[in-house]
């Protein structure tokens, strides 16, 4: 479930809310549950996986990493939340895409 560059700037509220009601609602079966937030620095990066983490997703797909911190900073919040919802550690995974030279 994208919230990144197949939202347009002007419903990215309401991709969160679709998101979000999805993950509460939906069966998707065998399917893993994947919320793509915006690449960190882009200044939706926190409003979009706070929307999505007390869903619980599988998983947070981080678009575009060029460096280290913005991994460590997704798994701040992610383990935050999973501590706080008695969740197991690491239960929600991260799939980082690396998209640039200089993220490699």
């Amino acid at each position: 479930m994208d919230m990144e560059d197949g939202t347009a700037i002007n419903k990215k509220a309401e991709a969160r809310a679709t998101i979000a009601k999805s993950l509460q609602k939906l069966d998707f079966g065998a399917s893993e549950k994947l919320a793509r937030i915006n690449s960190v620095g882009s200044g939706f990066e926190k409003e979009d996986i706070e929307a999505v983490l007390p869903h619980r997703p599988d998983g947070i797909v981080i678009p575009k990493l060029e460096e280290l911190r913005q991994i460590q900073w997704a798994h701040e919040i992610i383990e935050a939340a999973e501590l706080k919802h008695g969740w197991p550690l690491n239960s929600i995974r991260m799939l980082v895409g690396v998209e640039t030279a200089k993220g490699i």
